[in-house]
């Protein structure tokens, strides 16, 4: 049931996941021809804020949802209840704390934006923004009974349908009215929309949340929540100031235009990452039942499936994007809006650094293990800022990145062996140093032959570059990934899998012959 509902929900990612990129290539399109790249870069940076302003959010939802993995497995509907119930009061408490950090920062906005022509209040912007995050905090709690009940698709799929319906109004507004307020009121609307009917859909399929309780909430399950949120803030803080900050630090030593250009890779980065995130998130909510119901050996054997195809996967996004953003941007936007190669380089290692933790950390969240590394997160952001800004300083937009390639190596180094590999799986902590090192020298190794050979097939068209440099490096990676793993456990795992998959296509397509 669990490989089942995690092919579900990861199925519907995919197919969602392209319908979301298409939305909002369209869109940025359209955003950038009318509003021009300042905008972009203004957009960029409120989004960046309020990602700072999330910390509020203490990491509840995450602790909400490791404790509700054991009641959804045993069916205990009281229990579900009374943490629905703490869930909700604590967002209500979360949305008016934003709303409160929201307004303290708006004295000090105009020396973050720095010098620019944009001919609207940046204030009344930001506050827009506040709004739009603001109004999520009141509905997202009934999203963890679906996730802990390993029912992502559902979400995805309302997702989706609020993508696609915000792009086509947003567009509408941008060509007819061109009123960037209006642009943004619409996200609010849709933003309450969505929620709403993902509460009612959460209302339909589990009645049972309507009903009124009046228990509180265990005393030793509240105890663990607060220890497990308590450290939690510090992922949460931490997390910001190593990955929320680069917006910030870009605008302050590159200026808002550079923020602009950044964000146009960045939306290539962060779609194609969501795409990963997701399938990993959809199968979280299976690891939390898996921890919770079978033995470390089993656990240990899921983490080495999953692991083979986050580093497969990871490497084969970067490269891809490496190799495919010259001919795909320059088509789309113009090479007016290009990175250099060594910047992009930097860039992109950083994301395939960062995408490699999102197994581990599927397994860390869903084992609960928060309180036990939480003073690691600080000593990481600390290392981060300043090397972020003392890098930033001398090697611009590609030094701000090598200070969160830097500050990241505390994680792989320390809190990933120590403190979740070894206490979960109970293996030698040098079988992970392998496999990450492994790993990297792989990545390392398919990036410098995809390049080459996409260097050598030039050609006049960029459409034709482009298709030639993804099958190129798809193809690449495929290869030597296969000479390396073609004889392990995961990889015969997969390709097992795939041919399950094409079996079923071919006897189901005979059947209806």
């Amino acid at each position: 049931m669990r490989l089942k509902n995690s092919l579900k929900n990861s199925s519907i990612v995919l197919i969602c996941f392209f319908i979301t990129f298409l939305c909002s290539f369209i869109s940025r399109t359209v955003f950038l021809n009318i509003l021009g790249a300042e905008y972009n870069g203004l957009s960029s940076l409120c989004y960046n804020i309020l990602n700072m302003l999330s910390i509020a959010e203490l990491g509840i939802g995450s602790a909400i949802i490791c404790h509700l993995y054991k009641p959804v497995a045993e069916n205990n509907s009281v229990l579900i209840q009374l943490l629905m119930n703490f869930y909700k009061k604590s967002y209500r408490v979360i949305a008016i704390i934003v709303t409160a950090g929201s307004i303290i920062c708006l004295p000090i906005l105009p020396h973050i934006v720095g010098k620019n022509d944009l001919p609207v209040n940046i204030h009344i912007v930001f506050m827009l923004y506040a709004l739009s995050s603001i109004s999520s905090y009141l509905f997202t709690y009934n999203r963890s009974i679906i996730v802990a009940n390993q029912k992502n698709y559902i979400i995805t799929l309302c997702d989706l349908g609020s993508k696609i319906l915000v792009t086509i109004v947003q567009i509408i507004i941008l060509y007819t009215t061109k009123n960037f307020y209006l642009y943004l009121i619409v996200q609010i609307i849709f933003v309450i929309f969505n929620n709403v009917i993902i509460s009612c859909i959460v209302y339909r399929r589990y009645s049972y949340l309507k009903n009124k309780v009046n228990d509180r909430l265990p005393l030793n399950i509240l105890l663990d929540i607060k220890k497990t949120v308590k450290g939690l803030l510090f992922h949460k803080l931490a997390g910001f100031i190593v990955l929320g900050t680069d917006n910030i630090l870009i605008s302050k030593f590159c200026g808002l235009i550079m923020v602009g250009l950044y964000s146009n890779y960045y939306m290539i980065i962060v779609n194609i990452n969501q795409i990963i995130g997701q399938i990993l998130n959809s199968v979280t909510a299976s690891i939390g039942n898996l921890l919770v119901t079978s033995e470390k050996k089993d656990a240990l054997i899921v983490y080495k499936k999953m692991s083979f195809l986050q580093y497969m996967v990871g490497a084969i996004v970067s490269i891809c994007i490496f190799n495919g953003s010259k001919p795909f941007i320059s088509m789309w936007i113009g090479e007016d809006y290009l990175l250099a190669n060594s910047v992009l380089f930097i860039i992109l290692l950083n994301t395939y650094i960062q995408n490699n933790r999102r197994v581990m950390n599927s397994f860390k969240e869903a084992a609960g293990i928060f309180h036990e590394d939480r003073f690691i997160p600080i000593i990481e952001s600390i290392i981060n800022l300043i090397a972020s800004i003392l890098l930033g300083m001398k090697f611009g937009l590609a030094g701000i990145f090598m200070g969160t390639i830097i500050s990241t190596m505390i994680v792989y180094l320390y809190t990933y062996p120590f403190i979740v590999y070894k206490p979960l799986f109970e293996k030698n902590i040098w079988n992970y140093y392998k496999e990450v090192i492994t790993h990297l020298i792989l990545y390392l190794i398919c990036f410098a032959c995809s390049y080459l050979l996409c260097q050598a097939l030039q050609v006049n068209s960029l459409l034709l570059q482009l298709i030639i440099n993804i099958i190129v490096c798809m193809g690449t990676c495929f290869g030597i990934y296969y000479v390396v793993f073609r004889n392990t456990m995961e990889f015969q795992f997969y390709v097992d899998l795939l041919k399950k998959g094409f079996n079923k296509v071919f006897i189901r397509k005979k059947a209806l012959e």
